[in-house]
Parts: structure tokens; C-alpha cells; sequence
């Protein structure tokens, strides 16, 4: 889990550098798509303490995403973990 903020738009980037539908989402993280919705709706950070958004970040991560916090230079983002990674190589550990 990272210890910055994650936002709402790095979820959505995450989701789609890996391939992952929502509702693979909902499968691997166990929350639900009515949840996994709103949060991907809203702009700016995910609610802190919010339970559901780590279990998302987790699979995520999982998945072999990694969130980048932003700094004086540059904006938050999402980079697959290692160089040369198929984007949907998570789908071969289901």
C-alpha cells in the first residue's frame, strides 16, 4: 500500500494499463461494483481509511502496478512494476 495519496484517476489508468475489467476487479478485491464505480467516478484522492480502496490498490499491485506519487515536477501516475511486463500477465496467476 502506498504512503501517499492515491487518486480516483490513477485507479482508472491502473485498471486499464493492466487489461482488468471492473468486473475482474470486483472478483479478485471482493468489493463491490456499485463501489468499485463510485470510487472510479469521483475525481481527486480515495477517501483515506478507506477499506475498499485498499483492497483495490492491493490487487492492483498485485497485478503489477506501481502508483507514483506527484512531486514539484511532476503529477501522480501508474507504471507496470517490471520492464517488458505483458500488461495482462496477472490473468496467468488466477
Amino acid at each position: 500500500m502506498p504512503e501517499f495519496e492515491v487518486f480516483s484517476e490513477q485507479i482508472r489508468a491502473a485498471r486499464a494499463l493492466v487489461r482488468m475489467s471492473q468486473d475482474e476487479l470486483v472478483e479478485l478485491s471482493g468489493v463491490s461494483i456499485a463501489t468499485i464505480r463510485r470510487l472510479e467516478a469521483r475525481d481527486g484522492p480515495l477517501p483515506k481509511r478507506s477499506s475498499s480502496g485498499e483492497k483495490i490498490i492491493e490487487v492492483l499491485e498485485g497485478a503489477g502496478v506501481v502508483f507514483t506519487p506527484s512531486d514539484k515536477q511532476k503529477g501522480q501516475g501508474v507504471r507496470l512494476a517490471k520492464l517488458g511486463q505483458s500488461p495482462s500477465a496477472w490473468r496467468q496467476n488466477l
